[in-house]
């Protein structure tokens, strides 16, 4: 596997699956097609080279490398949302914003605007 050239995308979707245990659920969580989710879990079986899910009578179940890797994948995630997304904003504890002036040089023909 080439951490490089990996879909991080690919783990959000794995870790929605393994939170519902079910494609279909899943996909409707994420706003996909379950043909979709099932892609994405394929592509990164491929990229891990591991089954992580095995189909059941009533979803998928987890392989053992797939429930090693799902806390670190989740913890992650999670860090990632904590950055990008703060869960709160309090306008009253924001810096007062910056004034930027532009100052239009005078043209050259002597005229004033």
């Amino acid at each position: 596997m080439n951490f490089l050239t990996l879909d991080l995308n690919l783990l959000r979707v794995f870790d929605t699956v393994m939170v519902e245990q079910n494609l279909t659920r899943a996909a409707d969580k994420l706003a996909m097609t379950q043909p979709a989710v099932s892609n994405a879990i394929k592509r990164l079986r491929y990229s891990l080279n591991d089954e992580l899910l095995i189909r059941t009578a009533y979803g998928v179940k987890p392989t053992p490398r797939a429930e090693i890797l799902w806390p670190a994948i989740r913890e992650a995630l999670s860090t990632l949302e904590a950055a990008i997304a703060p869960t709160s904003f309090d306008p009253s504890k924001r810096s007062p914003p910056s004034v930027w002036r532009w100052q239009t040089p005078l043209p050259r023909c002597g005229c004033r605007p």
